[in-house]
């Protein structure tokens, strides 16, 4: 998934998503699908929870740029799981 990203924002959590655009001249991205990932230190996993569980049902979220950290690519064992989430095939906690 090439557009996969993962935000880090200013609360201090870091997001997991679909990249749908970063126009240089909005205040805002969308994003679509983002999960909180966070890493559970005592039983070494990975959690994922929805960003916005409470949002439409296409998952398009605006996020503030003036609310991100940082902006980078997953590494391809993330997306992997990621996609697997996406579809299902991935239970919300999972070995990292």
């Amino acid at each position: 998934m090439k557009s996969a990203r993962i935000l880090r924002l200013t609360s201090g959590e870091q997001i997991i998503c679909e990249l749908l655009d970063d126009q240089p001249d909005d205040e805002c991205i969308s994003v679509k699908m983002a999960f909180v990932v966070t890493h559970d230190l005592e039983s070494n996993r990975l959690l994922y929870s929805a960003f916005a569980p409470f949002s439409s049902a296409t998952g398009v979220v605006a996020v503030r740029k003036t609310s991100l950290t940082f902006m980078s690519m997953p590494s391809s064992h993330l997306v992997d799981q990621y996609v697997d989430l996406l579809e299902g095939n991935l239970n919300p906690s999972t070995d990292e």
